[in-house]
């Protein structure tokens, strides 16, 4: 247990974690420190060039304007992977369209993929 636990913290640190800042309106404030969201932007891209879809996990929060705004601070999660939901007997199939639960994971073919090619959920 020890070795797998101090190999997960190793892997989790073997970049520099990266840092994002934003600030959000007030409809938008209830997000809470610990919690994981799914930030793009221009600047993070894939190979391609198109904006890639990250999740983040909130380390900081401060309401700047009382009332009005919100600021955030978060660490890029994707070096510990994506924490997910197993979804429930009865919830929709996994459509891939971004219609999706965000952090659901759904059961996926023998090869590891969903039905439409993207990459199933994996359990560590």
């Amino acid at each position: 247990m020890a070795l797998q636990t101090t190999g997960r913290i190793l892997k989790r640190y073997q970049d520099v974690p990266v840092e994002a800042t934003f600030s959000v309106d007030a409809k938008d404030r209830d997000i809470e420190i610990g919690e994981i969201v799914f930030l793009d932007h221009g600047l993070v891209q894939t190979a391609s060039g198109a904006p890639k879809r990250k999740p983040w996990i909130i380390t900081s929060a401060h309401e700047f304007l009382p009332g009005e705004a919100s600021r955030f601070t978060a660490e890029d999660a994707s070096l510990a992977g994506v924490i997910s939901v197993i979804m429930a007997t009865g919830s929709p199939d996994y459509q891939g369209d971004g219609s999706d639960q965000f952090d659901g994971a759904w059961i996926c073919g023998p090869d590891g993929n969903y039905s439409n090619g993207d990459a199933g959920a994996r359990i560590q």
